[in-house]
């Protein structure tokens, strides 16, 4: 450490004259603590600073940065995704979002803007939703699936109706037991017979959809195989291009 010496005063004492000497210390540069991190700035760019206290003393010694720089990662910023749109004449139907702002010093990327998925519709009133999603990824089958019958519904609401008629009916023939029996008989026979018919209708609805499931399955397994036949063609398309 460097020291400087100067003459404070002097004193004759004695005859002899005697030098007194001080010695000066060096003083580093004080400095106040870093202050917090801005927010980002529209770019990502984050500052904090500090503030001197007391400048160096007896040296030549920098105080060193006041103010620092960085880049924070930004991720994509999205809109929310639109309304589905009504099903076109293959049953697809589509939805989309905007980039409100790109994704920045390596924040998260954007992901997809535009999503699809298939409806199919049948003539005998069923409809058949998979929510299967088709993106710029390849396809990805949802595993919500619903079956909506209309049919089956108004069909069980005739039943309970009949029933209910029968109860009526139950009631007026305890006078005439013996004349209406055979009447009462054959009615609950007739809604039991329609009562299996629908039973027999919603086994066969069943049935109809384990085998649309399985289509549904080899309908994606077909499309997963054409984005993949696909990508390879490009590459071999890229592959004898550069080879060009």
């Amino acid at each position: 450490m460097q020291q400087s010496l100067y003459v404070q005063w002097i004193l004759y004492r004695y005859g002899f004259m005697v030098l007194l000497f001080k010695v000066v210390e060096p003083l580093p540069c004080v400095l106040s603590e870093w202050s917090n991190w801005s927010a980002p700035d529209d770019l990502g760019t984050v500052s904090r600073r500090r503030n001197v206290i007391t400048l160096a003393t007896g040296n030549d010694e920098e105080c060193g940065d006041l103010r620092q720089l960085r880049k924070e990662p930004l991720p994509c910023v999205l809109s929310d995704w639109t309304s589905w749109s009504a099903p076109d004449a293959s049953g697809i139907a589509s939805r989309y979002r905007k980039v409100i702002r790109a994704a920045l010093n390596n924040g998260e990327e954007c992901g997809d803007l535009l999503q699809f998925r298939k409806v199919f519709p049948f003539s005998n009133g069923f409809l058949l939703d998979t929510s299967s999603i088709q993106s710029s990824g390849g396809l990805t089958p949802g595993n919500k699936q619903y079956l909506t019958m209309s049919d089956l519904y108004d069909t069980k609401t005739e039943l309970q109706n009949g029933i209910d008629q029968v109860g009526r009916e139950t009631k007026s023939l305890r006078h005439d037991v013996d004349n209406k029996f055979t009447i009462f008989t054959s009615q609950v026979q007739q809604i039991l017979a329609s009562y299996k018919q629908e039973v027999d209708k919603l086994k066969n609805a069943m049935d109809l959809h384990s085998e649309l499931n399985e289509l549904m399955h080899n309908h994606t397994k077909l499309q997963n195989e054409f984005e993949t036949l696909k990508e390879n063609a490009v590459q071999q398309q890229i592959i004898l291009t550069n080879q060009k």
